[in-house]
């Protein structure tokens, strides 16, 4: 916490804030999500059959809001569904909009990969349907395409 005096009668609180991981393990009906604070990666796996009214989307969708209050400059979004269903949808929309709000709020530089396996073509027409409607890039990748199972490079120095 920080102080800042001004004018020598006015006191302000500047409450820093901090950033933290977060690890939602997954359940039959949930997927996966992994917000790891170190390497600015958040990422959704898994089986997705959220029945009308869970609150799992709503869940993650306000943790956005400790996200935008740290002003990240970029955030590397990984969705990685074995099983997607149409009500889970509607959760990821808000979610996606919330990540469009982050980079418009914030100037985040968002990179946001949509993992899709051969042979799931309702996974990939959802991603497809979400990227048209929030108009947030979506990166679509094919999971058994030789080019895209390479190791993730950390730091290059040169």
């Amino acid at each position: 916490m920080f102080s800042n005096i001004k004018n020598n009668s006015q006191i302000t609180i500047i409450k820093q804030s901090v950033m933290k991981s977060l690890h939602l393990e997954p359940t039959l009906n949930t997927p996966e999500f992994i917000f790891d604070v170190e390497s600015l990666k958040l990422s959704l796996s898994g089986v997705s059959e959220i029945e009308k009214g869970d609150l799992y989307y709503p869940t993650i969708t306000n943790f956005i809001d400790e996200i935008e209050a740290s002003k990240p400059i970029r955030l590397y979004c990984v969705f990685d569904f074995d099983v997607l269903c149409r009500t889970s949808k509607r959760g990821l929309l808000f979610f996606l909009l919330r990540l469009k709000d982050l980079q418009t709020n914030c100037g985040t530089h968002l990179i946001v990969n949509w993992v899709c396996n051969p042979g799931n073509s309702l996974v990939k027409t959802i991603g497809l349907n979400l990227d048209y409607m929030v108009r947030l890039k979506i990166n679509f990748i094919d999971k058994d395409l030789p080019e895209n199972k390479v190791e993730e490079v950390g730091e290059l120095v040169f």
